[in-house]
């Protein structure tokens, strides 16, 4: 994709929040078997359903600007999922925790969403898509993540005040989790691999870096590889 002008931008701005979005409709799928709290299961259900939305949304968006909705790969949000994952292998983090950990992963995720969201408004507003309503879908994307955050934040409270209250007997052995504290191995972690499969096709992701002596309009699009770290 070329970058001529703040249109160009905003599209790849715009198809990088889609593909945010994907990824954390699989990757909250993946934290939701995870999880032992029952509200926070139905606070990640329910944000995994908002995020279906967001798709759709943001797919009409990308259409009514005239830019195919291809999505692009998020580093940023599969690396988060790649925290989690390598947190919640550790075989000394009972439950309780597992379940701070996540949460505040959930938060971290969203609190991501929100500013990606709010950093594509103001070149919107520039050029003038008023009539289009992007500005306006966008907003109600940012706001439905707000809500989401604030209600995970007072679930947090609750969780850290029963941790402190009640906390986990077993002792915590120095050594016990060595190897789950060096770097991944790529095409090792399932949980991160099926992180990197949005939702919806893959077609719906493209490769934007041209092939080797193509032409601008001759760019393979070739799909993300699966199981691969």
């Amino acid at each position: 994709m070329r970058i001529r002008n703040l249109n160009d931008v905003l599209a790849r701005e715009l198809r990088e929040l889609l593909g945010a979005e994907c990824h954390v409709y699989d990757g909250m799928k993946k934290l939701c078997k995870r999880v032992t709290d029952p509200e926070l299961l139905q606070l990640l259900r329910h944000h995994r359903r908002e995020t279906d939305l967001h798709i759709h949304r943001l797919k009409k968006i990308l259409a009514d600007v005239g830019v195919k909705p291809k999505a692009l790969q998020s580093n940023a949000v599969t690396g988060m999922f790649r925290d989690v994952a390598q947190m919640l292998k550790r075989n000394d983090l009972n439950e309780h925790l597992a379940d701070i950990y996540v949460l505040g992963s959930a938060m971290k995720i969203i609190g991501f969403e929100i500013n990606s969201c709010e950093t594509v408004l103001p070149a919107v507003r520039e050029l003038g898509l008023n009539e289009l309503h992007v500005a306006d879908q966008l907003e109600e994307i940012v706001n439905a993540d707000k809500a989401a955050l604030s209600t995970l934040q007072r679930l947090g409270q609750r969780l850290l005040r029963e941790e402190v209250a009640f906390p986990a007997p077993e002792p915590v052995s120095e050594t016990a989790n060595a190897a789950e504290d060096a770097p991944a191995e790529p095409g090792h972690d399932e949980f991160y691999n099926d992180a990197h499969q949005p939702h919806y096709d893959f077609d719906d992701f493209e490769d934007d870096i041209p092939e080797e002596g193509a032409l601008p309009d001759e760019r393979s699009h070739p799909e993300p590889a699966r199981g691969q770290g």
